[in-house]
């Protein structure tokens, strides 16, 4: 959490060099003009926000005798270490509200919940209690992560986003009440499901066996099983028929012969 607060920790030897007096003052300078310069390395990097034109700018200076970097505005370009630190941070701010480039102009049009995502957060507007405090009771603060969380938790966007989730909890909940409540009509339907599965299977083993039983009876009536079937009852009615003949010409030899048995005998007479 030390982004929040900066560090403490300062030069405190009374044997100041010409240099650290110089930065000293321009940094008394900078809190006069109420930029709230944020100490990131001790009387060498600092951090300024300020807004412009509707959009926040940080700008990460390194306090030596030039800019570590080329400059990238004119104003930077005439700075000396010598010139006046307020002075220094407010030009580029102007220069920044009146030149704005053509990335800056497209980010404008753009649509507040983007822009709002770009913007740096300020510390201070979001927790105005920290104003009222000192030092030294932000930098106990910061040991603090139950009181700090608490803060969080306070946050608008911070309510807001619990609201939304106790709201998407109670509508679960709602939901699975309802889902309990179809369990009967889900348990008659299963059982109905399970009951017609039954019949089904029953049915099947029924319709195999009937569907073997015709197999079966299809093959004792194909044609070619007919067909050799009348062709084997057609020789034993032949054969049936010539033996009845037979018989039929035996019985007829044997009454002529004795017809004739009969004839061949002499006629007797009574005497009276």
């Amino acid at each position: 959490m030390s982004w929040l607060f900066g560090n403490k920790n300062k030069n405190t030897s009374s044997s100041q060099t010409n240099l650290q007096a110089h930065r000293t003052k321009q940094i008394d300078s900078l809190k006069k003009a109420n930029l709230n310069p944020i100490e990131v390395i001790p009387n060498t990097e600092y951090r300024i926000t300020f807004a412009s034109g509707g959009i926040n700018i940080t700008l990460v200076v390194g306090v030596v005798g030039r800019p570590p970097f080329p400059p990238a505005t004119t104003s930077m370009s005439s700075f000396t270490a010598s010139g006046g630190m307020p002075e220094y941070y407010q030009s580029p701010g102007g220069h920044f509200g009146t030149n704005q480039t053509e990335s800056m102009q497209v980010a404008e049009n753009s649509s507040e919940e983007s822009l709002s995502l770009d913007k740096v957060p300020d510390v201070f507007a979001a927790f105005p209690d920290l104003k009222t405090k000192s030092l030294t009771e932000l930098f106990e603060l910061q040991d603090e992560e139950d009181k700090i969380l608490e803060m969080i938790q306070k946050l608008p966007h911070v309510t807001k986003f619990a609201e939304e989730r106790e709201k998407i909890s109670n509508e679960c909940i709602e939901l699975a009440r309802a889902n309990l409540s179809y369990k009967p009509v889900l348990e008659q339907h299963r059982q109905w499901i399970l009951e017609k599965k039954n019949l089904y299977q029953k049915t099947e083993e029924e319709f195999q066996r009937n569907q073997q039983r015709l197999m079966s009876k299809s093959e004792d009536f194909h044609p070619s099983v007919i067909q050799n079937n009348l062709k084997v009852a057609l020789m034993e009615a032949e054969e049936e028929s010539e033996n009845i003949v037979e018989q039929f010409l035996e019985i007829m030899s044997c009454q002529e012969s004795k017809g004739r048995e009969v004839d061949s005998h002499p006629c007797t007479t009574r005497v009276q």
